[in-house]
C-alpha cells in the first residue's frame, strides 16, 4: 500500500496532445575565466566572464591536463567570503541551473579544494573538486527575483573556490511541477539506458544531459524500430533521442534492478521514469506487463509501454536512503520481460529562503550604484548565513533584515544617496572616506538607528536638525573641516585648532530640556614612532630587541567618553577621532621624542638590558628619549596632564611597553599589543608557544630572510607583507615553502590600504634600507 503522502502517477502521452513550447527566455553558457565566444561541437554558443562579474582572476590548466576547452579556463575567487554570477531571469520562470568544476592543478599544487556552492541565498552543494576530473552539479527550481546567483564560498584556509563553467536554461512552466514551486531539485543522476552517448542538446532543447549509464550483468539493450517517437506530450518532456534506446532482461523471469545511488541518510526524492515500447506487439500473442518495486514492496500499478509514444511514471516526497531498491518486475499475465528508456533521480531541497528584505536590498543597491568599489559584492546580500557581505551585519528573521553598514575606509567618495528605505539599521559606520555634501536629512529618521559615525569625510554645511536634536543617536562627525553644528554660522575659511569659527563637534547629542549641544573633551593620542630603520626588523621577524639600539613604544592616552566608555582611534563605533590640528600637535611631540632619543643613541650612550637584568637601565632609556616628558605637553590653551595611559606596542615594542608598565604603574591604565606576543627571545619559548612556519621562527633562521625577501623589490615585499598580514589567520608556512609564498600575485590589497599607500610605503622602505639591512650579521 501506497504511503498517503506519496504521489505515484502514469502520464500516457498521447500524439493528439499539442506540444510544450521551449521557452527562449535563458539560455546562458558562461566560460569562466575566458575572454573569448567560442561554438562547441553541440553548437551551444560560450561566452567569457570578463563583462559578468569583477571579481576573481582568471586561470588556465595546463595544456597537459586538458580535457574541453570550455574547461581549459577558470575563474579562482581568493578574496571575499563569497562570490557570485548573476544572471537575468523572469520572476516565476523554471529554470536548470547546471556549475561545472574542473581544478586540472592549474595552479601547480596538486591540492584540489572543497568549498561551498550556493544559489540565490541557498545552500547547494559541497564541491569536492579533482585533479583528473571535471564535476557538475545541478538545480532545477522556480525563480523568486528578477535574477538569479549563482555563489561560491570558502570554507577552508587557503582552498579557494573556483568555477570552470556556468550554465542557465529555461524550461517549460509545466515541466518538473509535482514538486511545490518553495522547493529545489537537485539532480543525482539522468539517465538514457542503451544510448550509443550521452544526449544533451540540441537534441534535448532544454540542454538537459543524459548520461548512457553502464548496462549490468544478465540486461540487454535494445532500440527502438518507431521512426518518430511522440514525446512532447509528457510533462518532464524527454528528448526523443533519449527514449529511442532501452534495456531489457532476456527473460520475464528476471528483473531490472535500477541503479540509483542514494545517500546514507535518508532524504526527500523525486523520481521519474520513462517507458516506450521498442517493437509493434502482437497484441493477441504477445504483452508486455510490469510493475515497479520499492524495496521488494509494489510502488505501482502494471506498466504498460506505448509505441510510438511515451509513459512517464513519477513518484515524489518519499524518502531514500542507501538501502533504499527500485526493481522493474513483469506481471503474472506478461509474456515479455520488464523495460525502461530513461531515468531522471532528484533530491528535493529544503524550503527555499525568501531572500533578503527586498527593500533593503534596493538600499544598497543604490550604495551599489554610487560607489563602484561596492560593487564587488553580489548575490543574496544577507543569505545564506554565515555568508553575508563583508560590510553589513544581518538580523537572524526569515527574511533578514539589514541592520548595519561597516564601510570605514572603504575609499568611498562623492555623496551619498537615499537609502532612508533600510529603516532597520541600527549602525552606520562611514568614517574615514571622502564623503562629500551635506549630511542627509533622512539619517536621523531611521527609527532603529542607534549609532552614526560620518568622521573623517569631507562633508560640509550644518548637521541637520533631525540628528543634532536627537538624543538616542550616537553622532561622531570630526575631521570634517567644511562641518558646522546646527542653527550655528558656517565658517569653513579658518579651520586651525583657535580659530573662533572651529565649531566641529567629537560627538555630538541634543539635550531635550535645554536644546544645547554637549561636547566631550577631545581624547589624546600620544604617539612616539618606531624609527624608519627597525622596520624592517619587525617585518622579517629578527627579534631587534636584542641589539643595543633600542626602540620604545608608541604611547597612547584613552579619556573617558560621555558615557565613561574609552574613546580609541579607528576602533569600535564607540570612539573619539583626532582632527588634522591634533594629529600635526601630536607629531611634533612624537618626533620630538625620537630626536632626542636618536641623539642620545648617536652618541653612543648604550643601554645594554637583557629580560633579567635590572630594570633601571630601561629606565634610564625612558628617561632620555623623553617618554616621561612628553607627558607633559601643551595642549593648545591648555596644559594636558597624562596621567594613565595606555601603551600600545607594535610586533617588538611589546617588551619595552611591558617594563615601561612595570616602572610607571601610576601612569598605565593597559597594554595593546599588535603582532607578535610578548615571549621571552628564546628558541625553546618561541617553539612553545609559536607554531612552526611561524614568521619570527622561520626567518630567524641564518639565511631564510634572504631566501624569502631576495627574489622581490622592495614593493612587491611590503605588498605581500600587507597582504599576509591583514588576514585572520596566523601566516604559517609549510616545511618547503617560503612566508613570501603564501600570498598569490593577483591578490588584491586590503580594502584599507591603497595603491598611493604602497607606494609611499615602498619610498620608506627603500630609503630605511631594506634590502641592504638582509646583508647584517645576525648577532
Amino acid at each position: 500500500m501506497l504511503q498517503p503522502t506519496m504521489a505515484i502517477h502514469f502520464l500516457l502521452l498521447l500524439s493528439a496532445l499539442s506540444a510544450l513550447s521551449v521557452s527562449a527566455d535563458v539560455f546562458t553558457s558562461i566560460d569562466c575565466g575566458s575572454s573569448d565566444i567560442y561554438t562547441d561541437p553541440n553548437s551551444i554558443v560560450w561566452m567569457g566572464d570578463n563583462d559578468i562579474i569583477q571579481n576573481g582572476v582568471a586561470q588556465t590548466v595546463p595544456p597537459s591536463n586538458s580535457i574541453s576547452h570550455v574547461m581549459d579556463t577558470l575563474r579562482v575567487f581568493t578574496t571575499r567570503k563569497k562570490n557570485c554570477y548573476i544572471i537575468k531571469a523572469d520572476k516565476g520562470g523554471q529554470v536548470l541551473v547546471r556549475a561545472s568544476f574542473y581544478y586540472g592543478n592549474y595552479d601547480q599544487k596538486s591540492a584540489p579544494p572543497t568549498f561551498d556552492l550556493q544559489f540565490d541565498g541557498n545552500d547547494w552543494a559541497t564541491i569536492v573538486t579533482s585533479s583528473t576530473q571535471m564535476v557538475y552539479y545541478e538545480v532545477t527550481y522556480v525563480v523568486k527575483g528578477d535574477s538569479i546567483s549563482v555563489c561560491v564560498a570558502q570554507t577552508k584556509p587557503n582552498q579557494f573556490p573556483f568555477m570552470s563553467a556556468l550554465e542557465v536554461r529555461s524550461l517549460g512552466s509545466n515541466m518538473y511541477s509535482h514538486v511545490d514551486a518553495n522547493f529545489a531539485l537537485f539532480l543525482s543522476s539522468r539517465t538514457a539506458y542503451g544510448a550509443p552517448a550521452a544526449v544533451r542538446f540540441s537534441d534535448d532543447p532544454y540542454d538537459r544531459i543524459w548520461e548512457t549509464g553502464q548496462v549490468g550483468n544478465g540486461l540487454l539493450t535494445v532500440a527502438s524500430d518507431a521512426l518518430l517517437i511522440t514525446t512532447s506530450g509528457a510533462e518532464d518532456d524527454p528528448p526523443m533521442a533519449a527514449v529511442q534506446n532501452a534495456i531489457t532482461t532476456s527473460a520475464t523471469s528476471e528483473y531490472i534492478i535500477l541503479g540509483a545511488t542514494f545517500p546514507a541518510i535518508g532524504i526527500l526524492t523525486y523520481i521519474t521514469l520513462y517507458f516506450s515500447e521498442v517493437t509493434q506487439l502482437d497484441p493477441t500473442t504477445q504483452k508486455r506487463s510490469f510493475r515497479l518495486y520499492k524495496n521488494n514492496q509494489s510502488f505501482s500499478q502494471p506498466i504498460i509501454p506505448p509505441y510510438e509514444t511515451v509513459t512517464e511514471l513519477y513518484a515524489t516526497n518519499f524518502t531514500a536512503s542507501a538501502n533504499t531498491t527500485f526493481t522493474l518486475v513483469a506481471t503474472s499475465d506478461s509474456t515479455l520481460p520488464p523495460i525502461i528508456n530513461a531515468m531522471e533521480v532528484f533530491y528535493i531541497s529544503d524550503p527555499l529562503t525568501h531572500g533578503t528584505n527586498s527593500i533593503d536590498v534596493g538600499g544598497l543597491g543604490s550604495l551599489q550604484k554610487n560607489f563602484d568599489v561596492l560593487q564587488e559584492w553580489g548575490g543574496d546580500p544577507c543569505l545564506p548565513a554565515p555568508y553575508s557581505w563583508d560590510w553589513i551585519n544581518c538580523s537572524s528573521d526569515a527574511v533578514p533584515r539589514v541592520t548595519s553598514l561597516y564601510l570605514n575606509g572603504f575609499g568611498l567618495s562623492g555623496t551619498l544617496p537615499d537609502f532612508s528605505s533600510m529603516t532597520a539599521l541600527e549602525t552606520i559606520d562611514l568614517h574615514n572616506n571622502s564623503i562629500t555634501g551635506p549630511i542627509p536629512n533622512f539619517l536621523g529618521t531611521l527609527p532603529n538607528l542607534k549609532e552614526l559615525n560620518l568622521a573623517n569625510n569631507q562633508f560640509s554645511g550644518s548637521i541637520p536638525t533631525s540628528l543634532s536634536n536627537n538624543n538616542k543617536i550616537k553622532l561622531v562627525v570630526t575631521g570634517n573641516p567644511n562641518l558646522c553644528a546646527s542653527g550655528k554660522s558656517c565658517q569653513t575659511t579658518d579651520t586651525s585648532p583657535n580659530s573662533p569659527g572651529d565649531e566641529t563637534p567629537s560627538s555630538s547629542t541634543t539635550d531635550s530640556g535645554s536644546g544645547t549641544k554637549k561636547s566631550s573633551i577631545l581624547p589624546i593620542i600620544l604617539g612616539v614612532t618606531i624609527p624608519i630603520f627597525v622596520v624592517f626588523w619587525v617585518i622579517v621577524g629578527v627579534c631587534a630587541i636584542l641589539h643595543h639600539k633600542r626602540k620604545t613604544a608608541a604611547v597612547a592616552s584613552i579619556g573617558a567618553g560621555q558615557n565613561g566608555g574609552a574613546n580609541r582611534p579607528n576602533g569600535s563605533p564607540q570612539q573619539g577621532v583626532l582632527n588634522n590640528a591634533d594629529i600635526q600637535m601630536l607629531g611634533k611631540i612624537g618626533q620630538a621624542v625620537i630626536n632626542n632619543f636618536q641623539s642620545n643613541m648617536e652618541e653612543n650612550e648604550q643601554v645594554n638590558v637583557e629580560l633579567e637584568e635590572d630594570l633601571e637601565n630601561y629606565e634610564a632609556l625612558y628617561k632620555k628619549s623623553g617618554v616621561l616628558a612628553a607627558m607633559q605637553v601643551p595642549y593648545r590653551s591648555d596644559t594636558v596632564t597624562l596621567g594613565h595611559v595606555f601603551l600600545v606596542a607594535k610586533d617588538f615594542g611589546a617588551r619595552p611597553a611591558y617594563f615601561f608598565a612595570l616602572l610607571y604603574p601610576e601612569r598605565v591604565s593597559g597594554i595593546i599589543t599588535l603582532g607578535v606576543p610578548f615571549v621571552p627571545p628564546s628558541p625553546s619559548t618561541y617553539h612553545k608557544y609559536l607554531p612552526e612556519g611561524f614568521y619570527i621562527s622561520r626567518w630567524k633562521e641564518p639565511g631564510r630572510a634572504e631566501a624569502d625577501f631576495g627574489r622581490f623589490d622592495v614593493k612587491t615585499i611590503v605588498r605581500n607583507i600587507y597582504i599576509l598580514f591583514s588576514k585572520s589567520e596566523i601566516p604559517i608556512a609549510g616545511e618547503n615553502q617560503e612566508i613570501m609564498d603564501l600570498v598569490e600575485p593577483s591578490t588584491p590589497l586590503p580594502p584599507w590600504f591603497t595603491e598611493e599607500d604602497l607606494e609611499n610605503y615602498e619610498a620608506l622602505y627603500k630609503k630605511s634600507g631594506v634590502l641592504a639591512a638582509m646583508q647584517v650579521p645576525y648577532r
